[in-house]
């Protein structure tokens, strides 16, 4: 039984990463353009970024990076005490203002 463990353990490592990888591919996402390379293709087109400033996955740096390459016209929303994707809970009225 330990033996099965450690041997289901084994093959589990082995291969997952490239299960995973293949899958990752299929969906598109190892192909995919960074964000950061892409906004300054966007042209004529109004930009909005909307960052919380207290997101801990994604940086609220990385909206301002994003909103300082972007072309004009361009404007940024930086959130404070916003986390991820939490931006619209800490003032709806004011979001749904810039919306």
């Amino acid at each position: 039984k330990i033996a099965g463990q450690y041997l289901g353990r084994f093959f589990c490592a082995l291969f997952f990463p490239t299960v995973k990888a293949m899958l990752l591919f299929r969906a598109g996402a190892l192909n995919r353009e960074e964000p950061i390379s892409a906004v300054s293709r966007i042209k004529d087109i109004p930009l909005l970024v909307i960052h919380g400033y207290d997101d801990d996955l994604v940086p609220w740096q990385h909206g301002k990076a994003l909103y300082d390459k972007a072309n004009h016209p361009k404007s940024l929303y930086l959130v404070k005490g916003a986390t991820h994707t939490a931006t619209f809970n800490k003032d709806p009225q004011e979001w749904e203002r810039r919306v």
